[in-house]
């Protein structure tokens, strides 16, 4: 949308690049840091670091064996814009069979604030065949795993310290209300999270992962 704030100076973009059987897919997550504007390359890298010990216990257990986390990029804007990227360990999914590239499983981040669009949604690739029987919702094996993870996930993000002080707080960034952009974004901290019942489609810009 022409003319949309920058998030706020203290959240930033967790982004995740996979590689699904050859091909890019990302999904992001918005983490407020506190005190982000003063951390050096060497701070946000830490960040990154705990941001894979609870990321690829929930990407290994819900993705198929051809998918992989490929690298996590810190994004922040504000007075100093800072990228900083680490690659991820040798990692894969627990299941086998994933026929459908754009097919992906949703998560559902609970802001607790009325109005549409108020809560965000996360596409996580590489879907596997046996989290579906009717290839249109989630089974009760998918249901179950990913809501435990999930929670898992969001728990973790929200421990992993600050070198500025205090934690981490996962949530999602508005931009935009009844069709036009805000003078400044707002951040609402999320309280939950949840699966999607359908089974989700990864679009181009998902697929398509950009400098």
């Amino acid at each position: 949308m022409r003319g949309r704030p920058n998030p706020p100076d203290d959240v930033a973009l967790v982004k995740v690049v996979f590689d699904v059987d050859g091909s890019p897919a990302s999904m992001g997550t918005w983490l407020l840091v506190p005190g982000l504007q003063a951390l050096g390359v060497a701070d946000l890298e830490a960040i990154v670091a705990l941001v894979f010990a609870y990321l690829l216990p929930l990407t290994g257990n819900n993705t198929h064996a051809g998918c992989s986390v490929v690298r996590v990029e810190l994004m922040r804007w504000g007075s100093s814009p800072l990228r900083v990227i680490r690659f991820a360990p040798p990692n894969s999914g627990h299941w086998a069979g994933g026929q459908v590239l754009v097919a992906s499983s949703t998560l559902h981040w609970l802001s607790g604030e009325g109005g549409r669009g108020r809560d965000g949604i996360t596409h996580l690739p590489g879907f596997p065949d046996a989290y579906t029987d009717d290839h249109r919702t989630l089974n009760t094996l998918a249901w179950g795993t990913l809501s435990t993870d999930a929670v898992a996930y969001l728990n973790g993000l929200n421990t992993i310290p600050s070198p500025a002080g205090g934690s981490c707080v996962v949530g999602t960034v508005h931009f935009s209300a009844a069709g036009s952009p805000l003078a400044v974004a707002d951040f609402s901290p999320v309280i939950g999270v949840t699966p999607g019942r359908f089974v989700g489609t990864l679009d181009r810009r998902r697929l398509r992962v950009g400098s």
